[in-house]
């Protein structure tokens, strides 16, 4: 991918997000698509991944996963016998974090995402963390309006994300939002881990 415009880089600066279109063809996208649905018919093992109580609900495999591939199911994919109520790939929520450094097709994507970082100063730039988010229609808990830095903490704050939609996405199919201006807040909360790395736990 080649580098940002001054004006782009000065709308970033500002807002504290920037759109970029046409940097990913179409065949690309369907690539990754092939790639993540793949992932979402390997579902055994999977685990229930909820946003609404992550010191409770974030267990071994969700920190085992920042290493791995893993399948995350929603809230409502499971019933009290713990069986899927709707086919697999209707089920999944998210599926990560290490695909940058295992799958081949991704890896060789993320890649590419270096002049980018470098137009917005960064030096060293590190890939940490890659996953493939689902928007399921009628099931999925709420994600809460959040800060990156406060699950990838930096000081100061260095945290960017590079968010790609595979498919087209609009306010009433779960787009992303952002707030312009809100990176210059404070971080006022921080996701930590237990010196014994059982219990991950948000301050506030």
């Amino acid at each position: 991918m080649v580098g940002l415009s001054e004006e782009q880089v000065e709308q970033f600066q500002r807002d504290g997000f920037l759109i970029v279109r046409g940097r990913v063809s179409l065949e690309e996208t369907k690539r990754l698509r092939d790639v993540a649905w793949k992932y979402a018919r390997e579902l055994e093992g999977s685990e229930v991944f909820t946003t609404n109580d992550q010191s409770r609900k974030t267990g071994d495999k969700f920190m085992d996963s920042a290493y791995g591939i893993a399948s995350f199911l929603e809230e409502e994919a499971l019933d009290e016998s713990g069986n899927l109520t709707r086919p697999p790939k209707d089920s999944v929520n998210k599926i990560g974090h290490a695909l940058h450094e295992l799958d081949p097709h991704v890896r060789r994507f993320t890649g590419r995402c270096g002049d980018m970082a470098a137009s917005l100063g960064l030096k060293e730039p590190a890939v940490v963390q890659s996953m493939f988010i689902f928007k399921q229609p009628r099931i999925g808990g709420e994600v809460r309006a959040h800060r990156d830095s406060t699950f990838l903490w930096t000081d100061p704050p260095s945290c960017i994300a590079y968010w790609i939609a595979l498919e087209d996405t609009t306010t009433k199919n779960g787009c992303l939002c952002a707030v312009p201006g809100s990176h210059h807040d404070p971080v006022e909360q921080r996701f930590a881990v237990t010196e014994t790395g059982q219990k991950p736990t948000i301050f506030g």
